[in-house]
């Protein structure tokens, strides 16, 4: 047997960031075409529409050689996306520099899609939500509301201000 030599490095090491490594990681482990599609999915939405409660009408499928195929739940919103391609490939680039998109292929999905997590928690079902307004209406509302000429208006008017105004217990 033969006794092991130590052995010293004569460079100097650098410093390896840790971002650099997870990242160098991950593109290892899931693939540098899934990598860039998850973080397209992380954007998508704020790409697409900038008000963020506008239902999930589209959702990045696959990405492959710069090719981004997206699944559109009809063809109106399909055609709706090909009108605003240049804006969303501006804003992808916006959001997501380093990942480079030559081409979308919109397609209609054949079934639901994975939303992924919702952007923002619901209240709970068990909360008990204030209703919006009083109970008691305010004089100008009721002088407004004798102002109505139409009685079934009226009468409208006043039972959806009442109902405003009521606690709803929870429906079990």
């Amino acid at each position: 047997m033969h006794p092991v030599k130590s052995r010293r490095r004569t460079g100097k090491r650098s410093r390896v960031q840790l971002p650099d490594v997870v990242w160098a990681l991950l593109q290892r482990r899931m693939g540098a075409p899934q990598l860039a599609l998850e973080r397209i999915r992380l954007v998508w939405r704020g790409a697409v529409s900038p008000f963020p409660d506008d239902p999930v009408r589209s959702w990045p499928a696959a990405f492959l050689r710069r090719k981004l195929v997206v699944e559109v739940t009809n063809s109106q919103w399909l055609h709706e996306l090909r009108y605003h391609e240049a804006n969303i490939r501006e804003r992808l680039h916006q959001l997501c520099p380093d990942v480079e998109i030559d081409e979308f292929r919109f397609v209609i999905a054949r079934g639901d899609f994975d939303l992924g997590p919702p952007l923002e928690t619901s209240p709970s079902p068990t909360e008990r939500l204030e209703p919006p307004l009083e109970a008691d209406p305010p004089r100008e509302t009721m002088a407004a509301l004798l102002k109505v000429q139409d009685p079934t208006l009226r009468d409208l008017l006043a039972s959806t201000r009442l109902v405003l105004g009521q606690r709803h217990p929870l429906k079990k």
